[in-house]
């Protein structure tokens, strides 16, 4: 469907972007200006992660092109984990965190939050351009 393709592509180009905001930040100023409104608006985290996580899903469901779940993979894949990567900040930010196995989860998703924001913008952009091709 093109309503759920488009959705996938602005859906992880915006949440690479957020990830990707920290490392940036010199380089390109208004995304330090968009990491600071999402980190003031702490009300709309729970949306903004399950909003990622449902186009994550409804791109495997309904692929643009090809065979459900491969027809879009990867950029499936992307905005599951930029999804999962905001869930576990906002998490952690409420304090919750009480299993060291947890901690170490947010600790690695802390680590590669970058590559994975860079993963998010890569392949949203690849799915643009070559919107038929079976994994993008």
């Amino acid at each position: 469907m093109v309503q759920i393709y488009l959705l996938s592509v602005v859906a992880g180009v915006l949440g690479g972007a957020l990830l990707l905001a920290d490392q940036l930040s010199e380089k390109v100023p208004s995304l330090m200006a968009f990491r600071e409104w999402y980190r003031r608006n702490t009300a709309y985290h729970p949306f903004i992660f399950f909003t990622f996580t449902v186009i994550g899903v409804l791109t495997l469901v309904f692929p643009y092109h090809g065979l459900p779940v491969l027809g879009d993979f990867i950029p499936s894949l992307a905005n599951l984990l930029v999804g999962f990567v905001l869930f576990l900040e906002y998490y952690q930010e409420k304090g919750r965190v009480v299993s060291e196995s947890f901690t170490k989860i947010i600790s690695v998703s802390e680590q590669y939050q970058s590559a994975f924001g860079a993963i998010a913008v890569i392949s949203s952009i690849a799915h643009f351009i070559f919107p038929g091709v079976i994994f993008l």
